[in-house]
C-alpha cells in the first residue's frame, strides 16, 4: 500500500497540454533555415495528487517568441523527473506535485 501511495504521489493525475496560439509558425519537419536551438524549461504546479488543476496549458510558440525567435521546427518535449520535485511531492504528502518539462526545437 505504501508503494502504491508513493507512486501515485510522484506521478500525479494532472495533464499538461501543449498548444500553439499561432504567434509564430511551427513546423514539425526539418527546416534547414533553422540553425539555432531553442530550449525552455517549464514547471507546472499541481495540487492534491495532481487533481487540481485538471489540465495545464503550455503554449510552445509563445515561449519561443518571448525568447526572440521568429519560427521553430521539430519541437521535442520531455518530462523531467527531478529529485527536487520528488522530494517536494513526498514531503507535502501529495498536496503539491510539480511537473517540469523541457522543450527544445530548432529555430530562426
Amino acid at each position: 500500500m505504501f508503494f502504491f501511495t508513493m507512486m501515485l504521489m510522484i506521478t500525479g493525475c494532472g495533464q499538461i497540454e501543449y498548444r500553439s496560439s499561432e504567434a509564430i509558425p511551427i513546423s514539425y519537419g526539418l527546416n534547414k533555415n533553422h540553425q539555432q536551438q531553442f530550449k525552455a524549461e517549464v514547471t507546472s504546479d499541481f495540487y492534491f495528487f495532481g487533481a487540481f488543476p485538471e489540465r495545464e496549458y503550455v503554449f510552445i510558440d509563445q515561449l519561443a517568441k518571448s525568447s526572440g525567435f521568429e519560427e521553430i521546427s521539430r519541437p521535442n518535449i520531455a518530462e523531467k523527473v527531478s529529485f527536487e520535485n520528488i522530494l517536494l511531492t513526498i514531503f507535502s504528502f501529495g498536496l503539491y506535485t510539480p511537473k517540469t518539462v523541457e522543450i527544445t526545437a530548432w529555430a530562426k
